[in-house]
Formats: C-alpha cells, structure tokens, sequence
C-alpha cells in the first residue's frame, strides 16, 4: 500500500490539493501531520480531511507530535541559541541537528528556560531557523518530558469526535507513550479500540520494540521513520540497515517512510538510488511505503512513476 503526506491545510488550495491525493488509485491511506501551523482549529482540520477521506473511501491517518522536538523561538539577535518547544533534560556532550543546517555541537543548555546554546561553523541567512522547524538531538543523555505534546489533545479529542480512530504516533519510545495516548483517547470515547502505528524515530524506540516485542506484535503496526531515525545513529551510521530489518522481523506489515523517491524532491525524475533504495526496501520484507511533505503537491508525478518505473521492478522480483 502506498500511504501520502497531505498538505498542512492553510487555505481552499490546500484542501484542493488533499482533493488530488486521495482520488489517486494507488494511494491508499493519507496522513496528515499536526505539526505545521495552521489559520484552522483541529476540530476543522480533521472534519474537512475526513469528508474528503470517505469521499473517496481512503483511510486517514492523523499524524500526532509525540515527543517531537522544535525551534519554538529564535531571532537573529539570539544566534548560535534556540528556545525548544519542550520540557527536557539533558547530559552533555551532544549535537543538535537543523534542517539545512546539519549538525551543531551543544555547548551549553538551560533546561529551566527551555534553551539548547550551540557552536555553528555556517554562516550568513542561509543559517535562518524558522520556528516550528524540527530538531533532533543526540547526547549522552536526552529525555523529553511527558510525551504528548503541541496540540495532540486537541486533535484526539477532535478525532473521536469525529469517529476517527486512526493515529501515527511519532517518536514512541516507551508503553507509557502509547498508554497516554491511549488514556487521551479514551476520555472522549470510553472502550473505543484506536488503530495506532508506532513510529520508530530512535534507537530508543528501537530499544523498546524489541524488549516488549510480544507485546507489540499483533496490536500494534510499526513504521520504520528513517530520516530521524538514522539521524539517531550519529556516529555509528552503519546500524541503520541492521535496524530496519529488525522493525520488519517484529511486524511483517510495518512500513516504511521518509527518503523515498528523494529525486522527485529535487525535480521531476527519479534516480537509480532512488530505485534501489525501494528494491532494497521489498527485499527486507516492507511492503508498505508513505510518501514526505515534500511530494504532496507532486502526488500524480508520484503515482505515475511509481506505476511505470517502480512497480514493474517490485513484481519481478
């Protein structure tokens, strides 16, 4: 199955735009991803996006933050220093990761304030961190304290509203994650099942599949998030490979996400990594695949090279 990013809906384009994807034959489920800003309250967003998805009798996924770290503020007054959008407490040494920036050593933090101070070789406005953009850190010692976090109670309390019990939640790394989640849920819709896939985002959450494996298995569906959680393997990158095939031992039906067709990112074709990365993808056992933000607004591309390019290769294997 192929699963798409929708758009963060900020006008009548946007909508227009989750309109295209689901009406894709080949997509099977959408997920939308709480995290952009948004001009609509959750409770409008999930009520549009569900009258499209039974439209066209699709499956939509909300996308919840979890324990998802951002720039909550920074200015160019207070460079080489952002304000995190969550409680943590941390033990140094460590890197923090921006997008477009790559990785920075922390050189210092203030948990009380929130703040993760930084030493950056980058210099000039290519440097700009906007706020909302995700981070990801690496360190001796990092937690996130609590694990719901932005406005995932708003969207699961809009969702059961609403009779939508499908969720991903990003960056689990313990039971009690999906029991808060769960326990959120359930006070809008007493004994209501959800259908939950877990993103694996880090070794952490890695780590815990395996230790709880007999749990997990047949309850939960898993998604082997690659792009955070390669990042996670800073400094010992060749562990990537042994871990994804580890996600699809524990569920045969996990997916996989993020990286894929990374050409079509870039401009209109895809690459021979980008072939073979889905090759390798079959050959580990994932038979499910979700699609980046950045492709949905080349969702009929997509779909077109997959059909033509991508399939063919997948069936005769």
């Amino acid at each position: 199955m192929l699963i798409a990013t929708l758009p963060t809906l900020k006008s009548a384009a946007d909508l227009k735009l989750c309109e295209e994807i689901f009406s894709q034959s080949l997509i099977g489920a959408a997920r939308y991803n709480t995290g952009g800003e948004s001009p609509y309250k959750p409770a409008e967003i999930v009520s549009k996006l569900k009258s499209i998805s039974d439209r066209y009798n699709k499956t939509l996924y909300i996308d919840l933050e979890g324990r998802q770290t951002r720039v909550a503020v920074w200015t160019p007054f207070s460079r080489n220093c952002v304000q995190l959008n969550r409680d943590f407490c941390i033990k140094l040494p460590g890197m923090i990761y921006f997008r477009r920036a790559g990785w920075c050593e922390i050189v210092n933090a203030d948990p009380a304030t929130r703040c993760i101070f930084f030493a950056s070789q980058t210099r000039g406005s290519e440097y700009y961190l906007g706020s909302g953009q995700s981070v990801h850190i690496v360190a001796e010692k990092f937690e996130v304290k609590g694990y719901l976090g932005g406005l995932d109670e708003a969207f699961i309390a809009a969702a059961a509203s609403l009779g939508v019990t499908r969720f991903m939640l990003s960056f689990v790394e313990s039971l009690e994650d999906i029991a808060e989640f769960e326990e959120s849920y359930r006070v809008s819709v007493p004994n209501t099942p959800t259908d939950a896939i877990l993103k694996i985002e880090s070794p952490k959450g890695l780590s815990m599949i395996k230790k709880f494996r007999t749990i997990i298995q047949g309850r939960f569906r898993l998604m082997a998030a690659r792009d955070d959680l390669f990042l996670g393997y800073l400094g010992r990158r060749g562990e990537i490979l042994s871990a994804l095939k580890q996600i699809t031992s524990i569920d045969s039906e996990a997916i996989v996400a993020s990286r894929l067709l990374a050409g079509l990112e870039r401009g209109q074709e895809i690459t021979l990594a980008d072939i073979e990365d889905v090759a390798l993808m079959t050959r580990f056992g994932y038979k499910h695949f979700m699609f980046a933000d950045e492709l949905a607004d080349k969702i009929a591309l997509v779909s077109k090279i997959w059909q033509k390019q991508i399939l063919p290769n997948l069936e005769s294997e």
